[in-house]
């Protein structure tokens, strides 16, 4: 399904691909207020303006992806049948940012809320987001960059009612050609939100490598071709 959300974001599509697939990959591009060790994760936070913005870090080792490819479930008495591993590590996160958004809102008012991220680092910032709707608090912009599977179709149906509820605003939900994080884990596990075709080939001899399709410099400049940056 070509997905792209409708309405003012908070932050630019395009910042938000460069804090979840350069910035939180250590490239000194964007400096993050805070990067938070969170368990075994790293998020990144930055504030603009009136928007917090929560960026989980993707897989960037072997046993990170052993950990993604690994499909035990875990019940959730809302989202139902979900990845343990994704969802545990999402409520690890959201007790920090959750406590960070509420210290934030003593200061400036309640803020905006953004969370992007690419690869695990996505289905880390679909459950985080999650958690914020569950307890009723709007996530103003989502951002998921080549996401694996967080949950099944009684999952999926949560968030549709989120997201027409106004809870959850999906910017974007990509998936590029023949990377295969976006499919796993297999059927009966789905996608949580629609997904946007973003059709980046790697370019050159990766074009026959599926990772490739998957890596963060790739997405990112899928995005900047679909979305180029305004030079006004």
């Amino acid at each position: 399904m070509f997905w792209i959300g409708r309405g003012a974001a908070v932050i630019s599509r395009q910042m938000a691909a460069l804090l979840a697939m350069v910035a939180i990959y250590k490239e000194p591009i964007v400096d993050f207020d805070q990067v938070l060790k969170i368990g075994d994760d790293q998020v990144g936070i930055k504030v603009f303006d009136d928007t917090l913005t929560i960026t989980p870090e993707g897989t960037y080792d072997w046993e990170g992806w052993r950990d993604n490819f690994e499909f035990t479930p875990t019940s959730h008495p809302v989202f139902g049948p979900c990845h343990h591993e994704f969802l545990s590590a999402a409520q690890a996160i959201y007790q920090v940012v959750k406590q960070m958004r509420a210290e934030l809102a003593s200061v400036i008012g309640k803020p905006k809320i953004a969370i992007q991220g690419h690869s695990r680092g996505a289905a880390l910032a679909d459950g985080v987001a999650s958690l914020f709707a569950v307890d009723g608090i709007r996530v103003d912009m989502l951002s998921l960059f080549e996401a694996p599977h967080l949950g099944m179709q009684q999952y999926a149906d949560w968030c549709k009612k989120q997201r027409d509820a106004g809870l959850i605003h999906l910017e974007i939900s990509t998936v590029n050609l023949l990377d295969p994080v976006v499919l796993v884990p297999p059927p009966p596990w789905t996608d949580s939100h629609p997904t946007f075709q973003l059709g980046e080939l790697p370019g050159g001899l990766d074009d026959v490598n599926p990772i490739a399709y998957h890596m963060g410099p790739v997405i990112y400049r899928g995005i900047l071709r679909h979305f180029p940056v305004s030079a006004s």
